[in-house]
């Protein structure tokens, strides 16, 4: 990704803008070129084609603003601001060829001969363009770990494997081209050409969109795929039409016309070209600022946590952060409530314990400490968000070792389908294995069982203890007739280890669940320069014995942040007991009533360590 193309004395040229200026005006010059060899004056066709360019940019960004009105209806002003992008291919193509009428006519110009040769400028332009989206990261390919993909960036600066959209629509273009230019010879009536290619490009783009990153959508429609079967439909109606009644239309192959290379006027077109383009300075495929990441770009990511709404079609875009703790309490004047950052029902209170010394009967001493320790409740230690924006955002976190955020018990808890999610940054000795830190725990104990989930830090293999610390998830599961509370493994796809644990650095931990699948998300801060999402291992984790279904906490009881608990108390008392305290920094925890996306979560990695 190389969003900035070039500086020269303090001017910033951008990739995109770039691209589409080569585009356009070698698009321009060609389409110029094939006009005298379709019988037209081309000094006609180069004015029209210069003259239809600004309704193609009006058109393109009219579609993707209509595409996007939800956003645009409570912030008109975007929609002529030079520097926010976003245009559709399709709007531009529709707008100008509607323009194209009156002003063909005036010209008098051959409509079907007109478009055979702008659609050598569109297919030129859009090579260039393709590339443009490329260096620029805007219409991203899905992530993917198939074969067929490359390390890319997208917009919002998140790296990762991912489908190379761009290059194949940009291949497709170059296809079209090249049978362009053997069938120039061999088209049957003027328009002919023009129509192939809208049929050509309607088809393949249709399957192209299936390997966007994101796609608009008309409920559960996508936008472009609707369009680009109605384009083969009116292309190919059109072609039967006049294959079948004539028309009289027949294509013109020679012609006496001035060719264009005698022609001086063609030195015009990058100043035309350039002063159209002024217009649209920034534009792009994608909004850089304010459209599809209004609240990221704005307020970070706790916006981004914030307005987190259902993914699911057909439902409406509700809020489904239940309950954010952002544990950023200053530590004066003295608090204990930890401030739910959603609507404040689930405040939480932080709390400390001094944990008991081993032996213990009751406890394996290979798991926790085996010296008592005194509780450490730090407020305002150094922030875990990478490049946080300005004010109002802030970036501080916690310090616990033994101190922890207890939230009251709620129904909104239980839940079958969730996602937990925090930042973290561990600090205990790493050349002490054979322990286990708990991050987040909602668990309960009924009958002496545990029931619930949480994320732990912990041996790689708990068999040995002296294995490197790794990211872990235990939940309650059935069994047989029983249930059982153990740590999940990883069950499908490539044998692949989740992340080790990083000391000292940020680590984003995310976990989905549903009722037969479970999710680990786990990774270190990334660099600077940008975010290597290739550090992002995504993990299907199931039930240890055999893949069986979680068995959902069905409460009451309390949800922990920070410390874990065991069923029974020490020395053998039936009250369930404070353990496995995290050791370090936390941040930003959250809970949300769906399990989030792919794309979701990656949006929340990209917006917690990187500002874009």
């Amino acid at each position: 990704m190389r969003r900035i193309l070039f500086q020269w004395r303090g001017l910033q040229v951008y990739s995109y803008p770039a691209m589409l200026f080569l585009g356009l005006v070698f698009g321009v010059i060609g389409g110029t070129y094939a006009s005298a060899l379709h019988g037209q004056d081309p000094s006609r066709i180069f004015m029209a084609e210069l003259l239809l360019l600004l309704p193609a940019l009006v058109g393109a960004r009219l579609l993707f603003v209509a595409a996007h009105w939800k956003d645009y209806r409570h912030r008109p002003e975007l929609i002529l601001s030079r520097a926010n992008g976003g245009a559709h291919l399709y709007g531009g193509l529709i707008f100008a060829f509607l323009c194209s009428l009156p002003l063909l006519t005036v010209l008098k110009i051959c409509i079907g001969a007109f478009w055979d040769t702008a659609a050598v400028t569109i297919l030129i332009g859009m090579i260039f363009t393709r590339f443009g989206c490329l260096l620029n990261g805007c219409c991203a390919g899905r992530p993917s770990e198939d074969f067929f993909t490359l390390k890319l960036t997208n917009i919002k600066g998140v790296t990762c494997r991912r489908r190379p959209t761009q290059l194949l629509e940009a291949l497709l273009g170059a296809a079209l081209l090249v049978t362009s230019l053997w069938l120039w010879n061999r088209i049957p009536f003027d328009g002919a050409l023009f129509l192939f290619n809208i049929a050509g490009y309607g088809f393949g783009r249709y399957w192209l969109e299936l390997t966007r990153e994101n796609s608009d959508r008309i409920g559960a429609t996508r936008l472009n795929q609707a369009i680009s079967i109605a384009m083969v439909a009116v292309s190919a109606g059109a072609y039967l039409y006049v294959s079948v009644f004539g028309l009289g239309l027949a294509a013109v192959h020679q012609s006496n016309m001035t060719h264009p290379a005698n022609s001086p006027y063609l030195l015009f077109a990058p100043i035309a070209v350039l002063a159209v383009l002024a217009l649209f300075h920034s534009v792009g495929c994608a909004s850089f600022v304010g459209i599809d990441d209004v609240s990221y770009a704005t307020g970070g990511y706790p916006a981004t946590v914030i307005g987190e709404t259902n993914t699911k079609p057909n439902l409406p875009a509700n809020i489904v952060t239940i309950a954010y703790w952002r544990l950023q309490e200053p530590s004066s004047p003295p608090t204990t409530t930890a401030i739910d950052s959603i609507t404040g029902a689930h405040n939480g209170t932080y709390k400390t314990v001094t944990l008991p010394p081993l032996p213990d009967p009751n406890l394996d001493p290979d798991h926790s400490p085996t010296t008592a320790q005194p509780a450490l409740l730090k407020f305002g230690a150094a922030g875990l968000l990478g490049n946080p924006p300005a004010a109002p955002t802030t970036n501080t976190s916690i310090e616990v070792s033994g101190g922890f955020v207890e939230v009251p018990s709620t129904s909104a808890f239980s839940i079958p389908s969730f996602t937990l999610e925090a930042l973290v940054d561990p600090l205990w000795d790493f050349t002490k294995l054979g322990k286990y830190y708990c991050v987040m725990e909602y668990t309960t104990i009924l009958a002496n069982k545990k029931l619930g989930i949480a994320i732990y830090a912990g041996p790689e293999n708990v068999s040995h203890l002296n294995t490197p610390y790794r990211w872990q998830v235990w939940v309650s599961h059935t069994s047989g007739a029983t249930s059982k509370f153990e740590q999940v493994m990883q069950v499908t796809g490539p044998a692949r280890p989740v992340p080790l644990v990083e000391p000292n650095k940020t680590n984003y931990i995310a976990v989905t669940c549903d009722s037969s699948t479970i999710q680990l998300y786990s990774t270190f801060e990334g660099k600077l320069s940008g975010i290597d999402l290739t550090q992002l291992k995504k993990e299907t984790v199931q039930a240890l014995d055999e893949p069986t279904a979680y068995v959902q906490n069905p409460g009451p009881t309390e949800f922990r942040i920070g410390m874990g608990r065991d069923s029974f108390g020490p020395f053998g008392t039936a009250a369930p007991l404070e353990r496995y305290p995290f050791n370090g920094r936390i941040q930003e925890a959250a809970i949300y009533k769906e399990v989030l996306t792919w794309e979701r979560i990656t949006s929340h990695f990209a917006a917690a360590l990187k500002e874009i």
